[in-house]
């Protein structure tokens, strides 16, 4: 989802300087925030994913320690 972090910055632009949206720091920002909107999301849809075969991150952690999700 790093596309809607990038559009989101272009809310941006009148508070910020162009250099600092394209420098290190916020690409570092728009990945975290990538991954933390995909983290948040894996427990909401694993059983959906399931079913499809999709990777999760929850359905990934359940198999590599055979646990699950309910903490069984």
């Amino acid at each position: 989802m790093p596309w809607l972090h990038d559009l989101a910055a272009l809310d941006l632009h009148p508070l910020l300087p162009a250099g600092s949206l394209a420098g290190p720091a916020m690409r570092a920002l728009r990945r975290a925030a990538s991954l933390h909107s995909g983290l948040v999301n894996d427990p909401y849809s694993a059983d959906r994913e399931a079913l499809t075969g999709y990777p999760n991150a929850v359905l990934i952690i359940e198999q590599s320690t055979r646990c699950t999700a309910g903490g069984g």
